[in-house]
């Protein structure tokens, strides 16, 4: 057997680590008197070992030395010196069928010794040789790299050794570049394996470094070229089926796969024993360090036989110790019982058995953490509870990133070129997924594919890197093996169309529930959402949301999607919900965790700091937060969260709300938690207030006490807030959302997606009016689903309406007014008066000098009986002026004796002035009576108050401010917030006597029947109800409109295309669509000349429960189970017809049938209408 090595020895061995033993082992040096003598001391002859090798089959070590051009052949015995001659410049020697090779490089000549008789011939050549590899009668030789020399270096040359014949190659250039070689690489190295007949070449191109392999024929055929085996070129040695390059240990079948590394540059290896000069004995698997040099010597060359003798020359004193290699050995793992990651138990004195951890996955259900050590190429198993390292497996070449599915660790190898599968029931590399040269970074998978983002191949990854170039998205499927890269030239799926150019080295999260894939850093800096079913984009956020040149980690837990410092939206990513201070590196548990601090998920508030900066955090279900600590590679437990310094203080605040009653703080100076407040609405049927705030961009929910209650994180920049009906609207200008808030639970029930960016809101039954971030004017109709940019013809010029400041509703009247700042083909600082019917401009715009340039934000008009209010005070019929000239800021409240405005006091009867304000007031809010609210200045307060104290507190106050003063009274300073129940007075009232109908006399209806018409519901024809006809669809939504006293006048537009403007019941359908209480058929039809089934007829009566009283009590569909036809009925309907049995708005045909796709009569149409009123009046 050969063991070839070729070690190059220069002036930087004196600068070698001299290791000390742990304890004496036994060597064979000069004069040691443990074992044996010293053979030979090469100080005498004075050249330094550069290359030996080592022939079994002979009992002969072969070396050359430099300085003295000496060739010695020594006994492996003994050490004593066989043959020994002057041999000038050798650089490289080979052993072959008993004859040894050596290469020298001045004469173009090879010396051939025969290693029986030392008979000398020569092999005569064309050039220099440097290297050289012998195999089957044909010798290899490369040459020197010489820059100042123009040769051709990247030529192989072939010398026959029995014909001496030669010639040169240049192996199968195109084939190479194409596996990775560079056009401009130089030859460097080379070694023959002789027993598969191959061939291994080291190249270089001064900048990527690596090697190839050639079969017989010269071909390449695998090529390992960047990636880590970059920078200075190395010699290659061959052990068995292991080629060992710089550091490293790859595969000689395929050698893109590249297991891991040492701790230094490996001279030497046999078997299971990796020699690294200046450190020491290395196990090949584990990359473990097994075994040490004695006699704190530096050795640079290493040879082992097949009878464990180990060789060694070490270089300061010449000599060459030979001895047994477990004398060499720990004679116990040295680690054992240093592998603590527990912060509580591991000690300084452990570090250097601890390796760093750069990225890890935590298995709660398995108690295990599953840690990456770029350091060492390893996983490392840890236990969750005792945080001890129970197992570290060698994995592969920069370890990336880890995804975890069914019971299995898939584990990116970014160099390797290739993902391991690791089974966690023997811990052990299953199977490796070869990626055919694409570099994987991100991992994750779901179901069958495994998606992992990356570069194409090594070169790429290089331009990349140079030229900030983007890499691809890739999956693989585990059932085929087949590679599709999604975002690539082709791009099948039209991902770049969506805004997503490409991905750096990001990380991504999956959505395994919803099959949602979340890609961090896409080529805009932003994040995209890919469905893992179809690869179709869900959504893509970066430019326009504040995430430009942002690039960070995307985490998520439930509900939480952050993205560098924003929640985001999971559905669809266009919603930005808000953002915390800092980049969240991770998020559970309700809380988001940036490298140093912890914050609430749901406010962004801080809720305390870490101990030390970390981004590998988790939290597991108790609660309990492990941080990994890179200063003394532990893992940090804290029993609790709040043990974390701060804790507790901060999230006590948040549990127990802040108080913003300017009343009870000493300083109007935003201190401490208070935010800064944008607008406020009074709830008076809840005694709430709620406000939206200017830079955390939550709702917030106050008490009559003025003190938080509860908050909301509800999108970036909120804007404005209404409440209608019941219902919280939000504008979130950062999205293209009008966030619908149920008040009483403060749970999103709605996200209406707006064409713009919309800013002020008014809203009716019908429409949401909103402007798209200060400019075009919108209407969103409710019942369409469908959104207008309002443009229209006004007189001679075409209006398209921009740059608004603000909007007010007169929901009486059907007008919306509209203030529109400057703008080149505007009056500038106008006022349009819109009818909301036809959406067509009523009034002449008001314009010109009686509104003045400055628009305040705050200051909305306002309606006081004929009054249209807004830095003048103007007829708000037909927007004549009524008081010249223009107020000093906006009017902010009107009553039947005065108006205010931010700055003074006006008198309602003259419009004369009153008194000056002693405050500003930026905003104020009325509870519908005399109690009002204010914003302080810095807007971190609320100030309630009243009328009277308001004018009380006004300067320069005349006698007829002081007479008004008085005439509200001292009980008018304090104000209480007024349940106020919803207005039912149009509905059921009677309207005349009953008629005599003379076909219900016997009916079983009849007193019901004579109700309904008495109170207008019901009519007839020619005095006959028809009770047992059926009832159309468009007939009972009249009816049941009737019921509700709601005047269908109110409503128009086109919701239904079977239902003409023209028809009788036309009024009826736009009413009841626009309140809910039918959706149509299907397919933008109603189908009003259709028989109305049971089950439709309920739904449509429990819809109309909800809109008078709110959203009902959830009944059990168990309600139904009395009915054995219960499968019959429409999901759609289940839960309206349990409700109305419950509430016993209807039964069945029978005591066990409910007969829900059965037409209805007109009878039985009063009789549901009889309960539905009786059951509103309870």
């Amino acid at each position: 057997m050969i063991h070839r090595i070729k070690c190059q020895i220069c002036f930087l061995l004196s600068f070698l680590m001299i290791f000390s033993l742990f304890t004496p082992l036994t060597a064979y040096a000069a004069g040691d008197g443990t074992a044996s003598e010293l053979i030979k001391n090469y100080g005498a002859i004075g050249g330094n070992l550069e290359g030996w090798t080592l022939d079994e089959e002979s009992g002969m070590i072969c070396a050359f030395t430099s300085g003295n051009d000496k060739l010695v052949i020594l006994n492996a015995e003994d050490l004593s010196i066989k043959k020994e001659m002057t041999l000038s410049r050798v650089t490289d020697i080979e052993v072959a069928d008993g004859k040894l090779y050596a290469a020298q490089e001045s004469r173009k000549t090879i010396c051939v010794i025969d290693l029986k008789t030392f008979d000398v011939s020569y092999l005569l050549l064309q050039e220099k040789p440097h290297k050289i590899a012998v195999d089957e009668q044909k010798l290899y030789y490369i040459l020197r790299y010489d820059a100042s020399v123009q040769k051709d270096y990247k030529q192989l040359y072939i010398v026959s050794i029995n014909g001496n014949s030669e010639y040169a190659i240049t192996p199968n250039p195109d084939a190479g570049i194409q596996k990775g070689l560079t056009g401009d690489y130089y030859l460097t190295d080379i070694a023959a394996d002789r027993s598969n007949h191959t061939l291994y070449v080291a190249d270089s191109n001064g900048f990527s470094n690596g090697i190839f392999k050639l079969d017989a024929d010269y071909k390449t055929l695998t090529t390992n070229n960047g990636g880590v085996l970059n920078g200075v070129f190395r010699d290659i040695v061959l052990s068995g089926s292991d080629v060992y390059y710089g550091k490293y240990r790859l595969d000689g079948h395929d050698l893109s796969q590249v297991y891991g590394s040492y701790d230094g540059v490996v001279s030497y290896a046999s078997g299971n024993n990796v020699f690294v000069a200046g450190e020491g004995i290395f196990d090949r698997v584990t990359f473990e360090k097994t075994g040490e040099f004695p006699n704190d010597a530096s050795y640079s060359n290493f040879l082992e036989d097949g009878q464990g003798s180990v060789y060694l020359y070490e270089g300061q004193s010449y000599s060459v110790f030979k001895g047994d290699i477990n004398q060499f050995l720990y004679d116990a793992p040295q680690n054992a019982d240093l592998t603590d990651y527990n912060a509580d138990t591991a000690t300084a004195d452990n570090l250097a058995s601890r390796l760093s951890i750069s990225k890890w996955l935590v298995d709660e259900d398995a108690g295990m953490i599953y840690a990456l050590s770029n350091e060492k190429n390893a996983l490392l198993f840890i236990g969750l509870s005792d945080l001890k390292l129970q197992k570290q497996i060698p994995i592969g070449r920069d370890p990336e990133d880890l995804a975890l599915a069914d019971g299995k660790l898939y584990v990116s190898l970014f160099s390797d070129m290739k993902i391991s599968v690791v089974d966690l029931k023997t811990r052990t590399v299953q199977k490796d997924l070869m990626l055919d040269k694409n570099m994987p970074y991100a991992l994750a998978v779901d179901g069958d594919k495994l998606f992992f983002t990356g570069f194409g191949n090594p070169s790429d990854y290089h331009l990349a890197y140079i030229s900030g170039l983007q890499g691809d998205l890739y999956v693989y499927n585990l059932k085929t093996g087949g590679i599709e890269n999604l975002t690539g030239t082709y791009d099948t799926y039209h991902i770049a169309e969506k805004g997503v150019s490409g991905f750096s080295r990001s990380n991504m999260v999956l959505d395994r529930e919803n099959h949602v894939l979340y890609v961090a850093d896409t080529g805009n800096s932003g994040v995209c959402a890919i469905r893992t079913t179809d690869y179709q984009v869900q959504g893509v956020a970066g430019t326009g949301l504040h995430m430009q040149n942002e690039r960070g980690t995307v985490t998520m837990d439930g509900d939480n999607l952050f993205y560098n410092l924003y929640k985001l939206e999971p559905s669809n990513l266009d919603a930005v919900y808000g953002y915390c201070a800092e980049s969240i590196v991770y998020t559970s548990g309700g809380f988001a965790f940036s490298k140093d601090a912890v914050y609430s998920a749901d406010n962004f508030e801080k809720v305390c700091d870490l101990p030390f900066e970390s981004d590998s955090i988790y939290m597991d279900g108790q609660k309990n937060v492990y941080i990994y600590d890179g200063s003394d590679h532990t893992i940090k437990k804290y029993s609790l969260l709040p043990s974390l310094d701060g804790f507790d203080e901060r999230y006590e605040a948040l549990i127990k709300g802040t108080d913003y009653n300017l009343d009870d703080l000493q300083s109007e100076v935003p201190y401490g938690r208070r935010d800064s407040l944008k607008k406020l609405v009074v709830d008076n049927a809840r005694g709430r207030i709620y406000a939206i705030t200017d830079d955390s961009y939550k709702l917030i929910v106050f008490g009559e006490d003025l003190k938080e209650q509860k908050e909301l994180a509800i999108g970036l920049e909120p804007s404005d807030i209404e409440l209608y009906k019941g219902k919280l609207y939000i504008s979130v200008t950062g999205s293209h959302y009008i966030m619908v808030i149920d008040p009483d639970t403060l749970s999103v029930t709605d996200k209406i997606r707006v064409d713009g960016q919309p800013e002020l809101l008014e809203i009716d039954d019908r429409w949401i009016f909103y402007n798209d971030f200060s400019t075009k004017l919108h209407a969103y109709d409710r019942v369409l689903k469908t959104d207008t940019k309002i443009s229209f013809y006004d007189y001679q010029y075409i209006w398209d309406l921009t740059y608004i400041s603000n909007l007010a509703l007169d929901r009486e009247n059907h007008v919306l007014y509209t203030v529109y700042g400057s703008s080149d083909d505007l009056i500038e600082n106008s006022v349009y008066a819109i009818n909301t019917k036809t959406l067509k401009p009523v009034r002449v715009p008001l314009a010109g000098a009686d509104i003045p340039d400055t628009v305040q934000s705050d200051g909305n008009p306002l309606f006081y009986d004929d009054l249209l209010l807004y830095k003048g005070i103007y007829n708000r019929y037909d927007l004549s002026t009524v008081l010249g000239g223009e107020a000093t800021g906006a009017f902010l409240y009107a009553d039947d004796q005065v108006i205010i405005s931010q700055t003074h006091v006006y008198s309602r009867k003259d419009f004369k002035m009153l008194g000056d304000l002693s405050l500003q007031y930026k905003t104020l809010y009325t509870d519908g009576g005399n109690t009002v609210y204010t914003l302080g200045y810095y807007r971190h307060s609320i100030q309630k108050t009243s009328i009277r104290d308001i004018l009380e507190s006004a300067a320069n106050k005349t006698a007829e401010l002081d007479a008004i003063i008085a005439s509200y009274g001292a009980d008018n300073s304090t104000g209480t917030l007024k349940n106020t129940p919803p207005d039912m007075s149009g509905a059921g009232k009677d309207v005349g006597p009953v008629p005599g109908f003379s076909d219900v006399a016997t009916h079983w209806a009849k007193p019901e029947i004579e109700e309904m018409a008495a109170k207008g519901i019901v009519t007839a024809y020619q005095n006959r109800f028809s009770p047992d006809d059926n009832v159309t669809r468009a007939e009972f939504i009249a009816m049941l409109t009737r019921a509700l006293g709601v005047d269908g006048s109110d409503y128009y537009g086109v919701a239904f295309n079977d239902v003409p403007e023209n028809a009788w019941y036309y009024s009826s359908v736009m009413a009841g669509a626009a309140l809910g209480l039918t959706n149509g058929s299907g397919n933008n039809s109603f189908e009003p000349d259709k028989p109305i089934t049971r089950e439709q007829i309920v739904t449509m009566t429990v819809r109309a429960m909800k809109y008078v009283n709110g959203d009902l009590e959830n009944a059990v569909t168990g309600a139904l189970n009395q009915f054995t036809d219960r499968d019959s009925i429409s999901d759609w309907a289940k839960a309206d017809i349990a409700a109305a049995v419950k509430a016993g708005i209807v039964n069945g045909k029978s005591a066990d049938r409910f007969d829900p796709k059965s037409d209805t009569t007109r009878a039985e149409s009063a009789v549901i209408l009889k309960r539905l009123l009786d059951d509103l009046d309870r």
